[in-house]
């Protein structure tokens, strides 16, 4: 059975309808995507940014920190000026009084300075030098540090240039006795014996 042209016409037209209303429906969705994608990619840059400023600069700060805690000479707090000096003091006279013992064989100012082992030890050290007929002139250089400085105890630790000599009794001119001369190092403790700084015991080292 035929068509009329009409109808053909017709057909066409609505063909063409169709296939227009897919396109606009097609175009559209692509539109709509279009427009879509670029707002995801914005709202990603910042997540990929953010961690970034949190590892910055905070971290630097940190080492400043830590030197400042650093404790002074290996832990051991730092001296009081005023026991240090009253520590320096007793330690000039205690070397005072035991250079006039040895040069005089008078110990009975000794216990001013010493007490404990040192007194004992200075005093048998004067017993032996007035045995043998002799006494002592002390000539000695210091270069000393004071440390371990607390309220009832402290130590000075001396390394001394010895040029001490000896007078025989009844002599004009002095000796040389073996041993005497040369670099000394001693460590002497002292106790604070009822405001008293004193020296209680003295070691002597090797080398």
């Amino acid at each position: 059975m035929n068509e009329s042209p009409n109808g053909t016409r017709r057909n066409v037209l609505i063909g063409l309808g169709l296939l227009l209303l897919v396109m606009l429906i097609l175009g559209g969705a692509w539109v709509v995507n279009a427009r879509l994608r670029p707002a995801t990619d914005i709202v990603q840059e910042p997540v990929s940014t953010t961690p970034a400023p949190a590892t910055a600069t905070p971290q630097t700060s940190s080492p400043p920190a830590a030197s400042t805690i650093a404790p002074p000479l290996n832990g051991m707090a730092t001296p009081d000026p005023d026991l240090e000096h009253a520590v320096e003091q007793a330690y000039l006279r205690y070397w005072e009084r035991y250079s006039q013992a040895l040069e005089t064989l008078d110990t009975s100012r000794v216990p001013e300075v010493a007490t404990g082992e040192e007194l004992a030890r200075i005093q048998e050290e004067v017993e032996s030098i007035r045995e043998r007929g002799l006494a002592v002139h002390l000539d000695v250089s210091h270069k000393y540090v004071i440390f371990d400085v607390g309220p009832e105890e402290a130590k000075v630790f001396d390394e001394m240039l010895n040029r001490s000599y000896s007078i025989e009794a009844g002599a004009t001119d002095s000796s040389q006795e073996p041993g005497m001369s040369g670099q000394v190092k001693d460590t002497f403790f002292f106790t604070n014996v009822d405001g008293i700084w004193k020296v209680t015991n003295s070691v002597r080292h090797e080398g």
